[in-house]
């Protein structure tokens, strides 16, 4: 059960990193500076963090115990899913 809180956390900590990620777009949309600094920061964390750490996280402990279980297989699915879709997001970031 502690292995799914710390991804629990983690999606915490991530869409913490997507509001400041969403604010610096905006302000740049706006032609508003922004410290090309704070963008190199927020590409390391998250290429470093949520695709690096995060995913590795699900993808080594999380998974391969979801797989046993065929009681959720559609959540596991779905929520498999939406793992691809966030590596892709945050390899092309």
């Amino acid at each position: 059960m502690k292995s799914s809180q710390d991804l629990k956390h983690d999606h915490i900590t991530i869409r913490r990193i997507k509001d400041v990620a969403l604010t610096c777009s905006k302000k740049l949309n706006k032609a508003k500076y922004v410290p090309i600094e704070d963008i190199e920061i927020i590409s390391v964390v998250i290429e470093e963090y949520v695709d690096h750490f995060h995913h590795g996280k699900e993808e080594t402990a999380f998974f391969p115990e979801t797989k046993v279980n065929s009681e959720f297989s559609e959540e596991i699915r779905k929520f498999l899913i939406e793992h691809e879709f966030g590596r892709r997001i945050a390899i092309m970031l």
